[in-house]
């Protein structure tokens, strides 16, 4: 429309302004007459043809843009991220008349490295919209029992642009993880079957209202160590594709010591537990299961009934190939070892953050100073204070180093020489 006035405009410019010899200075006073008249028309349609676009368009602060739920910023530079606002096709936006250009560089880099949290709507068939955050969660902490999952989840519940799941451990992939393989598997409606399985997820396990309301999320988190352990990573991934992944490991001889400790604490109160008491029945089995296993764990085609057995949770070089078939290491998968959470928590943090993408945070809270070694509950959940104890000989500690030497010099060669030569008698003395 905008055109047409133009093309008129010219038109009629040149028809009145023609220079002719033989017209008087009054004749061309005149004949100027008609054009101011034409400036002022054509002056009070475009201010008419604008209010009447402006009702097709929401005004809206920048600030507020860049924290839209709705939009997905990945453009090259400022002129093509304006010209998108601006085209009413793309998005029926505009922005504010207080923003000012020069914010643009700064905001722009901002929003893009800032996890945003788009709202995704896909058909769950029978004429069903389901509408809930993308992204959710931004990352997932997993890892192998008495790893740290714990004490890394408690240090990155404090920053305040985080924002965890609703229960502490989900366990919505292994527990249920049978049926939500059932419910997605390949077939007829699988794309409806996939939307009605990420909305279950979002909803059952985040505060989706706060996500999407509160300024302040830049992320979300579960923390559910046993996935680690699931026959199939691809459950995951199918669910919460752009989701990351955070696994913390621990020196192998390490874990089982404090595996040991809990167990042999297992049923006991916090009045026993302080009183030096051991549950003597579980720590003679537990012991006795290592010394058993110990021989089957040279065997590659060991009993999978016995993944999960205390000596066989610290084969950590087999399980990972498994994730690294649908993770790509430092891209969507991320992986630490609980030593450098224990001797350098600040620089782990910001390790995270830089990896996910969210703020980086000065923790100056009692957690950052804490011992950060694992603590064990006693039977009624509350924590005893009581620290792990040796229960290993020197003689099996010695027998168990020689037995996953070989494993972790593997697991090294997989994940690169931050973990070359990190586990051993004399690194842990």
């Amino acid at each position: 429309m905008q055109n047409q006035w133009t093309k008129s405009l010219i038109a009629s410019c040149k028809k009145h302004l023609k220079h002719s010899p033989n017209i008087t200075m009054r004749d061309k006073r005149e004949r100027s007459t008609p054009l101011y008249l034409i400036l002022v028309v054509y002056a009070l349609i475009s201010a008419v043809w604008i209010i009447t676009s402006s009702r097709h368009l929401e005004i809206i602060p920048w600030e507020k843009l860049l924290r839209s739920r709705s939009y997905n910023f990945e453009y090259e530079d400022e002129k093509s991220l304006v010209n998108t606002l601006m085209n009413p096709k793309n998005s029926r936006i505009s922005i504010s008349s207080h923003t000012r250009a020069h914010e643009f560089n700064k905001e722009k880099e901002h929003a893009l490295k800032t996890p945003h949290f788009d709202m995704h709507s896909c058909d769950a068939g029978n004429n069903e919209t389901l509408t809930f955050p993308w992204r959710t969660p931004t990352f997932i902490i997993i890892g192998q029992h008495k790893c740290g999952t714990t004490a890394l989840y408690s240090i990155l519940r404090e920053h305040p642009n985080l924002l965890p799941s609703t229960k502490f451990e989900p366990h919505y992939f292994d527990f249920k993880g049978k049926y939500i393989e059932e419910r997605i598997k390949e077939g007829p409606g699988r794309k409806e079957r996939l939307c009605a399985e990420r909305y279950r997820y979002a909803t059952d396990n985040f505060d989706t209202d706060q996500i999407m309301e509160d300024p302040n999320v830049m992320a979300t988190f579960e923390k559910t160590p046993s996935y680690f352990d699931i026959n199939d990573p691809a459950l995951i991934k199918s669910v919460v594709p752009d989701t990351k992944i955070i696994l913390i490991l621990r020196d192998p001889v390490e874990r089982l010591q404090s595996h040991l400790s809990m167990t042999a604490l297992e049923g006991l109160s916090i009045k026993e537990m302080k009183a030096g008491k051991v549950n003597e029945e579980k720590l003679d089995k537990f012991l006795n299961h290592v010394y058993r296993h110990k021989k089957m764990a040279l065997h590659e085609k060991r009993p999978q009934d016995l993944r999960r057995a205390p000596l066989f949770r610290g084969l950590y070089e087999q399980r990972i190939k498994k994730w690294l078939k649908y993770y790509e290491l430092g891209e969507s998968m991320l992986v630490l070892p609980y030593e450098d959470l224990r001797n350098e928590p600040q620089h782990v943090m910001d390790e995270i953050a830089d990896f996910v993408g969210f703020p980086r945070y000065d923790f100056q809270s009692a957690l950052m100073e804490k011992d950060l070694s694992p603590t064990i509950r006693s039977r009624d959940g509350k924590l005893s204070g009581r620290k792990a104890t040796t229960y290993i000989s020197d003689e099996l500690r010695a027998d168990l180093y020689d037995l996953y030497t070989p494993f972790n010099d593997k697991l090294a060669d997989l994940l690169g020489e931050r973990f070359r030569g990190i586990w051993g008698p004399k690194t842990n003395a």
